[in-house]
């Protein structure tokens, strides 16, 4: 079957991000990341380690926010997220007693993107290697509640735009009108949306952002 998506020869692509939350894995401790990272270190040879994420799940439905104060009941220690990184530092893996990720990003910025099949093929086998390690330490069966998948996408001036008032060269749900002003263009610019899609059970969220590498400006695009 042909692949009805498009393929780019130079997709702006900066990082990509597969990953699981699952429920906490109650008997998970902080030694279990080093007896994890002795499975791997072969081919993650580093680590760091990183505040853990929060576990939180899609919302079914849109609803206004509300103001939650948490109080610390616990004397227990949270458990951190540790990343297992590669010799040319362009993969990662993410751990935590709830979530498993596996990153793919440019470090120099001119890593060749190694397309969707690929990424989606490593993160599988490594996810089973890590369901394998849960078994073998008696931690239970992780139970995946949500799925991610995150683009990054760099888009640096003179590579589909000129300034801050044509982003409708780059993003089409922009309108030429009314980008400029009396006072000139826009110093920043700023988006995000979110979209349920067909099944009505997932969504997803589009944001764009102005970041800045030493004297250039580019916009930032993450599709999650």
């Amino acid at each position: 079957m042909p692949n009805s998506l498009p393929e780019f020869e130079r997709p702006p692509i900066n990082e990509v991000v597969f990953g699981v939350q699952f429920e906490p894995l109650a008997d998970f401790k902080v030694g279990h990341l080093g007896l994890f990272w002795h499975r791997i270190r072969e081919r993650y040879p580093r680590t760091e380690d990183k505040v853990p994420l929060m576990h939180a799940i899609e919302p079914s439905e849109l609803k206004p926010a509300r103001s939650i104060v948490q109080i610390a009941g616990s004397e227990e220690m949270p458990s951190p997220r540790c990343w297992f990184i590669d010799d040319q530092q362009t993969s990662l893996l993410q751990l935590q007693k709830d979530r498993f990720l596996r990153n793919w990003r440019q470090v120099r910025g001119d890593e060749q993107y190694p397309r969707y099949v690929c990424l989606s093929q490593l993160f599988f086998e490594e996810w089973q290697e890590f369901v394998k390690f849960s078994r073998t330490e008696k931690l239970g069966e992780p139970r995946i509640n949500q799925c991610e998948l995150t683009y990054t996408n760099h888009f640096e001036p003179g590579q589909g735009w000129h300034g801050f008032t044509r982003f409708d060269q780059l993003f089409s749900f922009v309108n030429e009108t009314g980008l400029g002003s009396a006072s000139g263009a826009a110093d920043l610019f700023s988006w995000k949306s979110h979209y349920r899609l067909p099944d009505g059970q997932s969504g997803g969220h589009i944001k764009v952002d102005t970041a800045f590498r030493g004297p250039i400006s580019r916009l930032f695009l993450r599709w999650i």
